[in-house]
């Protein structure tokens, strides 16, 4: 099983992980609810599995994925919000179409996109280029 590391300093970005194919898209369904609506309720559940991942080379450009690999938020480890402004949050979340939001804690590398907004999906997509699939335990 392989993790996500930095390709620049080798900094773990991931748990270990079994690739699976990319799951359909996940959407909130407003109708069940019966009361007011927040900000937390208006973003979708995670659309992967935890503990897995999937290549997304054909995004939508109506939701403006990002192309890379697919991972649930929670799977995600070594990173830190990304300080540069212009990759900015959505309306109730982070957007991740203004290009890469979370950065390598290790070195500051722009690694992936963390989108959990009202209109896209709950993911953490790793940017090809600054990551790599490591196989190695260490």
């Amino acid at each position: 099983m392989p993790r996500f590391i930095c390709d620049r300093c080798r900094q773990p970005l991931s748990l270990l992980l079994v690739k699976i194919n990319l799951p359909d898209k996940v959407y909130v369904d407003f109708t069940a609810f019966s009361g007011e609506i927040t900000f937390a309720d208006r973003i979708p559940p995670p659309r992967m599995p935890r503990g897995t991942y999937a290549a997304n080379l054909y995004p939508c450009e109506h939701t403006r994925e990002p192309e890379g690999y697919v991972l649930h938020p929670g799977d995600v480890i070594g990173t830190a919000r990304n300080p540069d402004e212009s990759t900015g949050d959505g309306c109730c979340g982070p957007s991740g179409i203004d290009g890469p939001n979370l950065i390598c804690a290790g070195c500051g590398t722009p690694v992936a996109a963390e989108q959990a907004d009202c209109w896209g999906q709950n993911q953490v997509v790793m940017d090809f280029a600054a990551t790599r699939r490591s196989f190695s335990e260490d």
